[in-house]
C-alpha cells in the first residue's frame, strides 16, 4: 500500500509519462468487464482519440484503478473527457450504472464555475455562496463513487497547470487546497488528500515544495535503511511477546512535513513523524498491547500520544499514534490499528463500499445516506478556517456545555459556545443589548468559550446594540449559527446604504490593519465584483473574512504587500502595535497569544500608564508571511479589552 502510494504520488505530482493505451485490458483481471462493456470502451477509446484526451482518460483510470472502486465507476472515469469534448454522446451509454454515474459527474462540473468564478476559490469567502455550492453537490451526490471521481476527475484536469506559475494555476491550485483536500480528508481518504495537497503545494510554493523533498532525498538511502532495522526490531520484540503483527514503514507527504514545521515552528529535523512505522494486528486489545511494547522498549516522548481509537476523529479515522527515541536517539513515530482500521484510513468512503458478486461494489441507502451527513457537516464543505484544523473544530463541536444562570437554571449549550451565544439562548433582547459578561463572578470578553459548570451573568444596557464584528467570524464571538443568524438579521433591517459603508469602512480597517497598498474599491475589482457595493454588502453582513479575503488577494497580487516582496531570508522581522484599556495580566495574555502560535517575539515595549486607561504596545515578531502576521493580529484583537492591533510596517530593525 505505500509503494503504492508513493508511486501515485510521484506520477501526479512529479508527472506523469504517457502509457499506452489498453490499460483497461489488463484491468480486466481484477474488474469484471463484460462483452458490453468491451464494446462501449472501444467506441469510448475512439472518441478520447478523436478529441485528443486519450492520455487524461488513460491517466484518470490509472489513479481509480488504485482505489476499491467497481467497473460502472472505471468505465465511467474512462468516458468523461469523451463525454465533456462532445466525442461521445452520453445518451448512447443509455440508464445503465455507468450512464448514470456519468450524468451525474458532468452536472457536477458546471459546479466547477461556481466555485471558481463565484468564490473565487475561496478566497472570496462568500459564505452564502458556498452553502450554495455544497447543496449543489449534496442534491447531485446520490452516489458516494462520484465524489471519488470528481476528486480524481480534479487532479487529471488540473495537472498540466502545475509548472506554468501562471493566475490560473494559482487558482487551480487553492481550489484544490481549500475545497478537494478538505473533501478527501473528510471522507478519509488519504491517498488523494496526500496527492491534492503535495499538487497545490508545489504550485503555490514551489521553492519551499522542492527544499522539503530535496531534504527527503538527501536521507532517502539512510532513512530507509533505519526503518528497516526498526521494523525487524520490533517484529522480535512482538514475536517475544506472542504478537503477530505486519510492520510497515510509513511515508510523510510533503505538505504535511511542512505543515507541522510551519504550525510548531520547527525545522525539518524535528518533525517526529518523517520516520514512522505502522504496526497492524487483528484486533483492538492487541492494539494496546503493542503500545506496551513499544513504551516499554524505548523512551516515550511526552505529548506525543494520541488515542483515536478511543476518542475517534470526526472522519472516523481510529489509530492509536506514539512517538518514542528509538535506537541511537532517533526519533520515531509509530501507528497502532488493526487491519479494518487501516483499511478505513487509506480508502475512507470507499472502504465502506458493500461487495456482492467477485469484484463489483454495490451501494447500500445507509451508505448513501452517511455520505449526505458527511457532505453536510457543520457550517459547510466551503468555510474554511485558516487558523483551525476544521476536522478538530468539528470534533471539539461535539458533545454540549452545561452553565447556569445567577439564578441557578441550567442552559444547554454546544460545545464551545461563548458568553455571546449564552446570552442569545437566555433570550434574544439580551442578545441584542449585552455589553458584557461575567464568568464566576470575573468580567470576561464575550468571545470567551464557555465550560461545564461555570455560572454566567450578562451585563445589559437599554442603549446598547450588537456590534458589527460580532459578526467577525475571525473574532470567534459566536458558534451557534443560531446566534450568527439573529445578528445578521439585526443589521439586515438596516437599509441598503447604510450597510454598504458599514462595509466599505470594514474592508477599509482590515486594509489599514494589515498596511495594504490598496483600497476596498480594489479590492472588489479583485474578486471580479461588477459593483464595490455587492462586495461591501457581503462583508457588512458577514458573510465574508474580510482578512482573509485581503491576505488572499495580497497573495495572488504581490505589490500591494511590502511583505510579500522578494527577500533573501525566510522570515521577516514585523513590526505591529496594538492597544488595549490596561488592566491585570494583559502581558501575559499577550504573549501567550503569540506562543500558541509558535511565532518568535523579538522585541517588547509596553507604555501603560495606570489602570484602566490607554495602554500601547510595540511588539516586533518573526513571521514568515503575511498570512502569518494576520493571524498574530487576529488572535491578539481577541483579547479582552483590546480596542486595536495593526501592522505598523514590514521593517526588519527591532
Amino acid at each position: 500500500m505505500r509503494h503504492r502510494r508513493q508511486r501515485v504520488m510521484t506520477e501526479l505530482v512529479n508527472g506523469y509519462a504517457k502509457r499506452p493505451p489498453g490499460l483497461l485490458d489488463k484491468a480486466a483481471l481484477r474488474f469484471r468487464i463484460t462483452d458490453p462493456d468491451r464494446m462501449l470502451l472501444q467506441r469510448v477509446e475512439e472518441a478520447l482519440e478523436a478529441a485528443g484526451q486519450l492520455e487524461r482518460a488513460t491517466l484518470l483510470t490509472d489513479q481509480l484503478s488504485q482505489l476499491p472502486v467497481d467497473t460502472p465507476t472505471l468505465i465511467a472515469g474512462y468516458a468523461f473527457f469523451a463525454v465533456l469534448a462532445g466525442e461521445l454522446d452520453i445518451d448512447d451509454i443509455g440508464n445503465s450504472d455507468t450512464g448514470k454515474l456519468l450524468r451525474t459527474l458532468v452536472r457536477l462540473s458546471s459546479t466547477d464555475s461556481a466555485a471558481t468564478y463565484s468564490v473565487l476559490l475561496q478566497v472570496r469567502r462568500n459564505t452564502r455562496q458556498a452553502d450554495n455550492v455544497r447543496r449543489m453537490l449534496v442534491a447531485m451526490i446520490d452516489d458516494p463513487r462520484v465524489v471519488v471521481l470528481k476528486m480524481v476527475e480534479r487532479l487529471v484536469q488540473l495537472h498540466p497547470l502545475i509548472f506554468n506559475g501562471s493566475a490560473t494555476s494559482l487558482r487551480t491550485a487553492h481550489e484544490v487546497l481549500h475545497f478537494f483536500a478538505p473533501l478527501a480528508n473528510r471522507l478519509g481518504i488519504w491517498q488523494l488528500k496526500w496527492v491534492l495537497e503535495d499538487y497545490a503545494f508545489r504550485c503555490l510554493q514551489p521553492d519551499a515544495y522542492h527544499e522539503i523533498a530535496s531534504r527527503f532525498t538527501e536521507r532517502r538511502s539512510a532513512r530507509e535503511e533505519l526503518v528497516g532495522k526498526l521494523q525487524a526490531d520490533l517484529e522480535w520484540r512482538l514475536d517475544e511477546v506472542g504478537i503477530s503483527a505486519e510492520i510497515l514503514g510509513r511515508a510523510k507527504n510533503i505538505y504535511g512535513v511542512y505543515r507541522k514545521m510551519r504550525e510548531k515552528n520547527i525545522d525539518f529535523d524535528d518533525v517526529h513523524d518523517v520516520l514512522a512505522i505502522r504496526v497492524i494486528v487483528d484486533s483492538v486489545p492487541k492494539c494496546y498491547q503493542v503500545l506496551g511494547v513499544v513504551h516499554t522498549s524505548w523512551p516515550h516522548i511526552a505529548n506525543e500520544f494520541d488515542d483515536y481509537i478511543a476518542n475517534p476523529k470526526s472522519n472516523g479515522y481510529r489509530s492509536l499514534h506514539t512517538a518514542v527515541y528509538g535506537p541511537q536517539g532517533h526519533v520515531l513515530e509509530v501507528q497502532i490499528r488493526t487491519r479494518e482500521m487501516h483499511l478505513d484510513s487509506e480508502l475512507g468512503v470507499c472502504s465502506h463500499w458493500s461487495y456482492k458478486g467477485e469484484n463489483d461494489a454495490t451501494l447500500d441507502d445507509a451508505n448513501i445516506d452517511w455520505m449526505r451527513e458527511v457532505l453536510n457537516w457543520h457550517e459547510g464543505l466551503n468555510v474554511i478556517d485558516d487558523d483551525a484544523s476544521n476536522a478538530e473544530d468539528i470534533s471539539r463541536s461535539e458533545g454540549r456545555t452545561y452553565v447556569s444562570t445567577p439564578q441557578r437554571h441550567v442552559i444547554d449549550l454546544e460545545a464551545g459556545s461563548t458568553a455571546l451565544d449564552f446570552a442569545f439562548k437566555v433570550h434574544t433582547d439580551i442578545g441584542l443589548h449585552c455589553v458584557g459578561a461575567l464568568v464566576d463572578g470575573v468580567e470576561v470578553a464575550l468571545n470567551t468559550v464557555l465550560q461545564s459548570g461555570q455560572t454566567v451573568e450578562i451585563i445589559t444596557s437599554d442603549r446598547a446594540k450588537p456590534q458589527r464584528e460580532w459578526l467577525d467570524r475571525d473574532l470567534k464571538y459566536y458558534k451557534s449559527s443560531k446566534t450568527r443568524d439573529l445578528l445578521r438579521a439585526f443589521f439586515q433591517d438596516f437599509d441598503r446604504t447604510y450597510n454598504v459603508n458599514a462595509g466599505r469602512d470594514w474592508v477599509q480597517q482590515e486594509i489599514d490593519r494589515l498596511n495594504l497598498k490598496l483600497t476596498p474599491e480594489e479590492a472588489a475589482s479583485a474578486l471580479d465584483f461588477d459593483l464595490p457595493d455587492d462586495l461591501f454588502i457581503e462583508v457588512a453582513l458577514g458573510s465574508m473574512k474580510a482578512r482573509q479575503m485581503l491576505v488572499e488577494i495580497a497573495q495572488l497580487h504581490a505589490e500591494v504587500s511590502d511583505l510579500l516582496q522578494a527577500t533573501d531570508v525566510a522570515k521577516s522581522t514585523m513590526h505591529i502595535r496594538l492597544k488595549a484599556l490596561d488592566r491585570k495580566n494583559l502581558i501575559r495574555d499577550i504573549t501567550r497569544e503569540i506562543a500558541a502560535l509558535n511565532v518568535n517575539v523579538v522585541n517588547f515595549q509596553l507604555g501603560a500608564p495606570k489602570l484602566e486607561q490607554e495602554a500601547v504596545a510595540d511588539i516586533w515578531v518573526e513571521v514568515t508571511d503575511l498570512q502569518e502576521v494576520s493571524l498574530v493580529i487576529v488572535s491578539l484583537r481577541r483579547l479582552h479589552r483590546v480596542t486595536d492591533v495593526r501592522l505598523v510596517s514590514s521593517d526588519s530593525t527591532a
